[in-house]
């Protein structure tokens, strides 16, 4: 009786090589789109979130009397006011204790998500606080909170190169472009 012969296989042929090659091919063109798809999802909401604390900030320096701020970095952003005349600012807290607006809106990200600040005084700068009168038009306040006079020049916030935030100097409208 003759023996079978056994094969032993080794490595993989060229044509299973390619199959895979093609397959990892077309994961990978599906898979860009919808990383290009979350990139811009998160500029949209990095952008949202910084006009809503602006406008979260006006809206409650009109509702309470008490001049308050949006202090921003690079990479975070606060809201703060002053309690009474002559105290120091103090962080705003939301109804569960937290600070509001500390957290920088997209977490995941290392590098800083604002590009370009311009503040009320028309300094290009990497921090600066943007302040709201009680009657909601923007002001110019020193560190401890004492008034300098009105913004000189609209503020610029440029989010990630894609979106900028405007207040302007006068009225203390907040837009989104």
């Amino acid at each position: 009786m003759p023996r079978a012969s056994v094969h032993s296989r080794r490595a993989f042929s060229f044509l299973e090589t390619m199959v895979v090659v093609v397959i990892i091919g077309i994961i990978a063109a599906t898979a860009t789109p919808a990383f290009s798809l979350l990139r811009n999802a998160r500029r949209v909401d990095s952008a949202q979130e910084v006009e809503r604390t602006l406008l979260l900030a006006r809206s409650l320096a009109l509702a309470t009397g008490r001049p308050t701020a949006v202090e921003f970095s690079a990479n975070d952003m606060r809201i703060l006011t002053i309690n009474s005349l002559g105290t120091s600012p103090t962080p705003v807290l939301a109804p569960d204790g937290s600070t509001r607006g500390s957290t920088r809106p997209d977490q995941g990200r290392r590098d800083p998500w604002i590009t370009s600040l311009i503040d009320g005084a028309g300094d290009t700068t990497t921090t600066t606080t943007a302040w709201f009168g009680i009657d909601g038009t923007p002001e110019l306040r020193d560190t401890s909170g004492t008034r300098i006079g009105p913004w000189t020049t609209d503020m610029s916030i440029r989010i990630d190169n894609t979106f900028t935030i405007t207040v302007r100097r006068i009225t203390g409208s907040v837009q989104r472009q």
